[in-house]
């Protein structure tokens, strides 16, 4: 049986690219949060693969590969 973290638990928190955040997800399956100082999203993860950007500069959501693209410039 594999073990797991219950629902909504934190983790930790790192300071890296997101090309290294995502080579070292395999597996994993939830919510990424993201800060940068412009504002904050999150990348979903299914089984280390990304399939969801969001994110929020105050008043202003940018979502899918717009927000992947911004996630990518940080």
């Amino acid at each position: 049986m594999k073990q797991s973290i219950p629902e909504g638990t934190p983790i930790g928190e790192i300071e890296t690219s997101l090309e290294w955040l995502l080579s070292h997800t395999s597996g994993f399956l939830g919510a990424i949060l993201v800060r940068i100082y412009t504002g904050e999203g999150f990348i979903l993860i299914h089984h280390g693969c990304p399939v969801g950007f969001s994110f929020r500069m105050g008043n202003r959501m940018v979502r899918g590969i717009a927000a992947q693209q911004l996630f990518e410039s940080q």
